[in-house]
């Protein structure tokens, strides 16, 4: 699976839907945050596995706050499964 590409597909559905423009009192769960994760991503050697939990964290995230929904996820990760 390509988690950086899933990662990227799941920031620009955020943004789409306007969660970049909501502010957080709780550290970790805004868009500023969620972004600073996707450029380390991009720019470190992470493994697999770390990937895969960023990955996750974000998409949770998401699904918390109600900006996503499980099974959107679940697609928008089938898509990056090849």
């Amino acid at each position: 699976m390509n988690m950086r590409e899933a990662m990227r597909a799941t920031l620009d559905l955020a943004r789409e839907r306007g969660y970049g423009d909501i502010s957080f009192e709780e550290e970790g769960t805004d868009m500023s945050h969620l972004d600073s994760m996707y450029r380390r991503m991009e720019n470190e050697d992470f493994s697999e596995g770390k990937l895969g939990r960023w990955l996750g964290y974000a998409q949770g995230v998401l699904v918390a706050h109600q900006c996503c929904t499980l099974e959107e996820m679940k697609e928008l990760n089938k898509a990056f499964a090849g």
